[in-house]
């Protein structure tokens, strides 16, 4: 799920927002599947040297009940063509 506003397509410059459109996409996919987060076990964040892996913890743990996370392996990429986390 890219960090990207769905409507326009445009990457934001603020790591922050890249992550939480990320996030909300990854959501709106797992509604529609008539789940939850709750029903999230397992996810691979691809990061750039863009998104600062303490940012990305940070509006991750927001999302997830504490203790009820979901196993996660991040990946760090070279930086795409563009920029942002794809």
């Amino acid at each position: 799920m890219a960090g990207v506003e769905p409507t326009s397509g445009k990457i934001p410059d603020d790591p922050a927002a890249q992550v939480e459109l990320a996030l909300d996409g990854m959501k709106a996919v797992v509604n529609a599947a008539g789940l939850e987060l709750s029903n999230v076990v397992f996810v691979n964040p691809y990061l750039t040297k863009e998104i600062p892996m303490k940012v990305m913890n940070q509006h991750y743990a927001r999302r997830f009940e504490f203790g009820n996370t979901p196993a996660r392996a991040t990946i760090e990429v070279g930086q795409p063509a563009g920029r942002g986390a794809h």
